[in-house]
């Protein structure tokens, strides 16, 4: 997991929960690690992080997925500057989001390990996305999702299915 993510979980846990909450969390799960943005961590590290903070909280672990989801695309946009900077809504994103975005995360990133996503535009206003990642965080990417079309001023109905295989088809239905 790179760094960025687990800072922008940090940030979200403190403007969520208030700025102790991050502290409190680290102090719980018994880790010490500063964490650097462009760093690569053990999935492992984020788990138990995000486990102890929901813990902590009593939160249920698919809603706060979302509601993180939800906080970290617009930093996730901000972070992409120049590579999303063009893009005039969400449909446009995620057709590129795998063959021109994170291709480019790739080579700024060392050991980048992007999920994979294969879009399926079925109109211009609706969209099977293709969710696979060995991490299995379809409620996060559902939290993207919603966060994405928000940044947009669009509307989104979002259904998700888990395929046989444990992948996820999350089917995007927008409108403005």
């Amino acid at each position: 997991m790179k760094g960025v993510i687990i800072n922008t979980f940090e940030n979200f846990l403190n403007d969520t929960f208030g700025v102790e909450t991050w502290d409190n969390v680290l102090d719980e799960a018994k880790c010490e690690d500063v964490f650097v943005g462009t760093k690569t961590y053990d999935d492992k590290v984020f788990f138990k992080l995000f486990m102890t903070s929901i813990e902590m909280k009593g939160l249920v672990a698919d809603e706060a997925l979302k509601l993180f989801g939800r906080y970290a695309l617009p930093v996730l946009m901000k972070y992409g500057g120049d590579l999303v900077s063009h893009y005039e809504n969400s449909i446009d994103v995620l057709l590129e989001l795998d063959s021109i975005i994170h291709v480019e995360v790739k080579k700024l990133m060392d050991e980048a390990r992007p999920p994979k996503f294969i879009i399926e535009k079925i109109d211009d206003k609706k969209l099977h996305i293709h969710y696979i990642s060995d991490r299995n965080l379809p409620s996060f990417v559902e939290g993207l999702l919603e966060g994405l079309a928000y940044y947009y001023n669009e509307k989104v109905d979002i259904k998700s299915q888990k395929q046989e295989d444990g992948t996820y088809i999350f089917n995007a239905d927008y409108s403005e």
